[in-house]
């Protein structure tokens, strides 16, 4: 099966597209079997409806010559309201079942957030949230960005954290990458990027990742006073170092050169921290140094 969005091939057994997040479309959007159901009984109720007006009718035709005018009147405008009442119900009844069908709320929402309505877009997707699928992201991402476009950054994001913890495709983790990069907030758009493991988004972000340096000699080693280390790392940024075994973070010294390490145990961490402040996973290795005989 093709996703109706982007095209690409849903695997079986799939509820959304692992590329987009669109929900696969099993049933038809606008008529469940409620509403085909509601429809029929609309008609049932109808046709007695008529049955019965057609008896009254006929009452009303044999007692018309014993009927006074307002009596006359009377029976007019009692016809009249059972009539009303009739039609009255199976509006409301269509109405419910229409708001209780999740495809035809969901298709509203779109058509007004279309037109750029976003307060009706809002009162659709209230409308259908008792209703929504638990693996359909498309109304609260659509929600996500109304509220983020009109002031409601916090409520947007609150909104998108729930939604990656219940939907986690790459649709909602780019979503939610993408704002907080707007806000400027790398390192929490970084963990996530890391927490999806989506290899998809890694490759879209090469920004928010930075490689884990490189150390010229083997961990474990011993050595002789004077060799030196030498650390490399891909990518732009600065690598910092500790020989101590102390975390290396963005305190620590920046690494210009190769090191001597001093004669004795060595444990040295290293990290790359890039020019968006992310840091890489630290590369950690013990080298023992021997004095020179």
């Amino acid at each position: 099966m093709e996703c109706r969005n982007c095209g690409s091939r849903i695997p079986d057994g799939k509820l959304y597209c692992p590329f987009c997040g669109e929900e696969v479309q099993l049933v038809p959007e606008y008529r469940s079997s409620d509403m085909e159901l509601a429809l029929q009984r609309m008609l049932e109720e109808e046709a007695e409806r008529i049955r019965k007006e057609k008896e009254l009718a006929a009452i009303a035709r044999e007692k018309e010559n014993q009927l006074t005018p307002v009596q006359r009147v009377l029976c007019v405008l009692l016809i009249v309201g059972c009539a009303a009442a009739a039609l009255y119900g199976a509006h409301l009844c269509m109405q419910k079942n229409s708001l209780m069908n999740y495809g035809y709320l969901k298709t509203q929402a779109e058509r007004a957030y279309e037109k750029g309505d976003t307060v009706e877009a809002l009162n659709w997707i209230s409308l259908a949230e008792p209703v929504m699928p638990a693996s359909s992201p498309d109304l609260e991402l659509m929600k996500a960005d109304i509220l983020w476009h009109t002031g409601g950054k916090e409520e947007a994001g609150d909104v998108l954290y729930r939604l990656v913890e219940r939907v986690p495709t790459l649709k909602v983790y780019e979503t939610l990458i993408g704002y907080l990069t707007e806000e400027r907030n790398y390192i929490e758009a970084a963990h996530l990027l890391a927490e999806s493991g989506l290899k998809e988004l890694a490759d879209m972000h090469p920004e928010l990742q930075s490689a884990t340096p490189r150390m010229s000699l083997s961990d474990g080693g011993t050595y002789a006073y004077g060799t030196m280390l030498t650390l490399t790392a891909e990518g732009e940024g600065q690598i910092h170092f500790t020989t101590d075994g102390t975390p290396a973070d963005e305190s620590a010294p920046v690494y210009t050169e190769p090191v001597i390490l001093d004669v004795g145990t060595n444990r040295v961490e290293a990290v790359l921290i890039n020019n968006l402040g992310i840091s890489s996973e630290p590369a950690n290795a013990v080298f023992t140094v021997k004095k020179r005989k």
